[in-house]
């Protein structure tokens, strides 16, 4: 069972992963192949959707999902911001 991948343990009905499970080599990451990029992704903190900076946040989050297609949120705003957040999906989904 050693030699299987991941999809074949599941195919085979395994409920759980065996403890002992390692990907083969072949199958693993190869972080010298990934190419460096001097890009990064965009952050934007999301608190100041709810105060006098809320144009500067919403023109931050319209560039990027403009230029990049994601952004990366400043997490210890994720708390306070959840209804928010929401809000945003409601309104972009619409």
């Amino acid at each position: 069972m050693s030699n299987l991948l991941l999809a074949d343990l599941a195919a085979s009905g395994v409920k759980q992963i065996p403890s002992g499970y390692i990907r083969p080599i072949t199958d693993r990451p190869n972080l010298s192949d990934v190419q460096i990029s001097q890009d990064s992704i965009p952050l934007i903190d999301l608190h100041g959707l709810n105060g006098p900076s809320r144009s500067l946040v919403i023109k931050q989050i319209s560039q990027a999902c403009e230029n990049d297609g994601f952004f990366q949120v400043r997490t210890e705003t994720m708390v306070l911001l959840l209804p928010s957040l929401r809000h945003i999906l409601v309104v972009v989904t619409e």
